[in-house]
């Protein structure tokens, strides 16, 4: 604790991971009962949207990231931070986006994104 506490980096990377996977969890566990009761969207469909949104997504940004992070020269760069600084304000900004979403196709799609964004920080985020 000595060591990894006085280490900032380390210490807002971990923060961000589990602030993301906060966020981006309790999305995943409310999501399909909020589009059921709330905005009374078909179950079937529910289920079909909030799987592939729910899997395409964090995996395409994941590879994506890690993808872009490695080309600009790795985690250690200081490039890649920017980069994580620029996704992590896309998903940020389409956060706000979903609340004036009223079709599953929109809501969907800025889901996708949000998670997509989210995912690209990973892999900078955790030094791979």
């Amino acid at each position: 604790m000595k060591r990894l506490c006085p280490n900032k980096i380390y210490v807002f990377s971990l923060c961000a991971v589990c602030i993301f996977n906060f966020i981006s969890f309790s999305i995943q566990f409310w999501v399909s009962d909020h589009l059921k009761s709330v905005m009374k969207f078909d179950e079937d469909q529910i289920t079909v949207v909030f799987i592939i949104t729910c899997v395409t997504a964090p995996l395409s940004g994941v590879i994506l990231g890690g993808y872009i992070v490695g080309k600009i020269g790795g985690y250690v760069n200081k490039k890649a931070i920017l980069f994580c600084v620029i996704a992590s304000l896309f998903a940020g900004i389409d956060s706000i986006l979903i609340v004036f979403q009223d079709s599953l196709l929109g809501f969907a799609i800025v889901l996708w994104i949000f998670l997509f964004f989210g995912g690209a920080t990973i892999p900078n985020l955790l030094g791979e």
